[in-house]
């Protein structure tokens, strides 16, 4: 369970890393992340390596990438109430418009990439490496687990029965000084 959450956050965080601001020692971190997050084994910590090499660091951002691109498609659908299904190694259904759907998944081999179908407008999308541990993750959660942070906008998974609005405390409490000030502002006025 915890495992699990743990790496879809992980995923998400590195999806929506600016990796420009990266310094160079701190690479190693990145790429040891990708390929952790690319094994799919949430039991496996991340093996750190020495300096990673330009084709290293370019495979994280193609990486990145690839997850933010299908990581977007995913909460667009799900935003608009869409369904969807996938092949892994059944078909499984798993959508908004049934806000008590939960999501159940067979055993795959964890490295494989998986492609998802929007039964609506018929669209495909294949996940990149890791889709396995992403998609176990999911298994047993409605699809309202996922949201946009009300403050900051990125995207985060809070598989909870209480709605969660933001991505952290801080977003939390950012939010809350903003609405005290505008409550301020509105006495003063």
């Amino acid at each position: 369970g915890a495992m699990y959450v743990e790496f879809v956050n992980r995923l998400l965080e590195l999806a929506q890393r600016n990796l420009d601001d990266i310094p160079d020692n701190q690479r190693d971190m990145w790429v040891a992340e990708m390929k952790y997050l690319k094994r799919g084994d949430v039991f496996e910590p991340p093996i750190v390596a020495p300096m990673p090499s330009a084709e290293e660091w370019t495979e994280v951002f193609e990486f990145k990438n690839g997850w933010l691109k299908c990581l977007t498609w995913l909460f667009d659908r799900l935003d608009r109430n869409g369904q969807l299904s996938f092949a892994a190694p059944k078909l499984f259904r798993w959508g908004a418009r049934d806000k008590d759907s939960l999501f159940v998944l067979g055993d795959k081999d964890p490295t494989a990439e998986i492609a998802l179908q929007d039964d609506i407008t018929g669209e495909r999308i294949t996940f990149p490496q890791g889709a396995l541990a992403f998609l176990k993750a999911l298994q047993g959660h409605r699809p309202d687990s996922f949201r946009r942070c009300a403050d900051c906008g990125k995207l985060f998974y809070a598989p909870t029965k209480k709605r969660q609005a933001y991505c952290s405390p801080a977003c939390q409490k950012r939010a809350g000084m903003k609405r005290l000030r505008q409550k301020e502002n509105l006495i003063d006025s």
